[in-house]
């Protein structure tokens, strides 16, 4: 799931730029598409590879015997990731991030049923 999570990720950022983002699963077009809208948006090459690392996991949502193996040691990775990527952000989307209620979801609340005794 780490690979749809920083794939919408990006596509927000997008949303964000733009007010639009391509049909696209492909991390790497979608990080050539920040760039181009957006040309101070830069990453490190060692997050360039991880991104790279983590843009061949996309086979693993359509399984398949030639698809790749991802495990826990990917995380740490994949972590360091997202948050180089939101700290390249420009600050009025990491302002809007870190500000939004986590417990409302298109304008309904989100709560959890309570668990029968």
């Amino acid at each position: 799931m780490s690979h749809l999570g920083i794939e919408l990720f990006l596509k927000a950022i997008l949303l964000s730029l733009t007010g639009s983002f391509p049909n696209e699963h492909s991390l790497e077009k979608l990080l050539n598409e920040i760039k181009s809208s957006c040309p101070g948006f830069k990453l490190d090459l060692r997050h360039e590879h991880i991104l790279v690392r983590l843009n061949q996991f996309k086979e693993i949502r359509y399984p398949s015997k030639n698809s790749p193996e991802i495990g826990s040691e990917d995380w740490l990775a994949i972590e360091e990731l997202f948050n180089a990527l939101f700290d390249v952000l420009p600050n009025k989307i990491q302002d809007d991030f870190l500000e939004r209620d986590p417990t409302v979801k298109g304008g309904r609340v989100l709560t959890l049923k309570p668990l029968e005794k």
